[in-house]
């Protein structure tokens, strides 16, 4: 990979999850850093380029899914209507304690484990262990702040 890697538009859903090291994008212009217990979510039609990771000393998983994948919380093919962090205007940093990040760490091996091992012949488990995933990143999402209108008299 060379970097930094020219701003692309995404197609599907992406989530850079860091088990080590640290990486710098730019998702719709904002720049984001993130480390170890933290991701970066990157929605469908949003433009993002990877400005920075250190390819030798960062670890961890990139999960590009389309809204059928979450089919087990969506409403009417949304995800997004069932997790907070895929709206279009969510915050796309969280991070994670202890916790939840072994959680998620154990979620993200179960499904590569899986996947490696038998493609997608176990579609309906692989997508079971999906949703409890994105339903544990919903657990540790903090939406951005709201505005506050100003009432006139």
């Amino acid at each position: 990979m060379s970097l930094p890697l020219a701003p692309v538009k995404a197609h599907a859903h992406t989530i850079w999850y860091l088990t080590q090291g640290s990486a710098e994008m730019t998702i719709d212009n904002i720049p984001y850093s993130i480390e170890k217990k933290e991701c970066l979510v990157v929605r469908a039609g949003q433009v993002f380029s990877i400005d920075y990771i250190d390819l030798h000393n960062s670890k961890g998983y990139m999960v590009t899914f389309h809204n059928d994948m979450a089919i087990g919380k969506t409403v009417k093919g949304k995800p997004s209507s069932g997790f907070d962090f895929l709206a279009v205007k969510g915050n796309p940093k969280i991070s994670f304690d202890n916790n939840a990040a072994i959680y998620i760490l154990t979620l993200l091996r179960r499904i590569d484990d899986d996947y490696v091992d038998n493609g997608l012949k176990h579609l309906t488990l692989i997508q079971s262990y999906f949703t409890t995933l994105l339903s544990e990143i919903e657990k540790s999402y903090t939406p951005l702040a709201t505005v506050k209108k100003i009432k006139k008299n």
